[in-house]
C-alpha cells in the first residue's frame, strides 16, 4: 500500500531486500497500479508524484483507501529475483492501472519501456496509464521551417 511507501527507499539507488518483508499477497486484478519508474531518478520527486497521485485515487475512488501498489524495491524478491523476473508480465495484467513515474532517465531505461509495452501487450489501454512527470519539460526551441528558410534565402 502507498502508506507504506517510503522516500528513503525510493531514495536509494540500490537493492533493499527487506521491503519484500512489508509485502503481502493479493488476488489478481487487485493490484490498484503498478509503479513504474528508474531508480536512477530523483527519489524525492518520485515520492512527492506518488502521495498526490494516491490522494487523486482515493478521493476518486469514493472509498478514501490508499491504493495497492506494485513497486519493484517492495514486490521483487531481491535474494530470488531470476524466479520473480519472469512473473513481471503477470503483475503488469494483474494491474488496473499503469503508473509512469518520468524523470530525465526514464526513457533510457529498457526495463522501463519493458513495462509500459507489456502493459499495452497485455491489455492495458492508453486511458489506463498515468504519466506522472518528475521533471518541468524544457520549452522546444523555435525552428525556422524550411519554407522559410528557402524564402529568406
Amino acid at each position: 500500500r502507498l502508506d507504506q511507501v517510503t522516500e528513503e527507499a525510493l531514495k536509494a539507488d540500490r537493492f533493499m531486500p527487506e521491503l519484500f518483508s512489508q509485502t503481502k499477497p493479493v488476488m489478481i486484478g487487485d493490484i490498484d497500479a503498478f509503479i513504474s519508474h528508474s531508480w536512477a531518478d530523483d527519489g524525492e520527486r518520485k515520492y512527492h508524484q506518488l502521495r498526490a497521485w494516491g490522494r487523486r485515487f482515493a478521493k476518486e475512488s469514493g472509498s478514501g483507501r490508499q491504493p495497492r501498489l506494485w513497486i519493484d524495491k517492495w514486490c521483487l524478491d531481491q535474494k530470488n529475483i531470476a524466479d520473480a523476473l519472469p512473473c513481471l508480465p503477470i503483475f503488469l495484467g494483474a494491474s488496473q492501472e499503469l503508473v509512469l513515474l518520468i524523470g530525465p532517465t526514464f526513457v533510457t531505461r529498457l526495463w522501463c519501456v519493458i513495462e509500459l509495452f507489456t502493459f499495452l501487450h497485455m491489455g492495458g489501454s492508453a486511458d489506463r496509464i498515468s504519466v506522472l512527470m518528475l521533471f518541468q519539460p524544457a520549452p522546444p526551441k523555435p525552428t525556422r521551417s524550411l519554407a522559410t528558410a528557402a524564402i529568406e534565402t
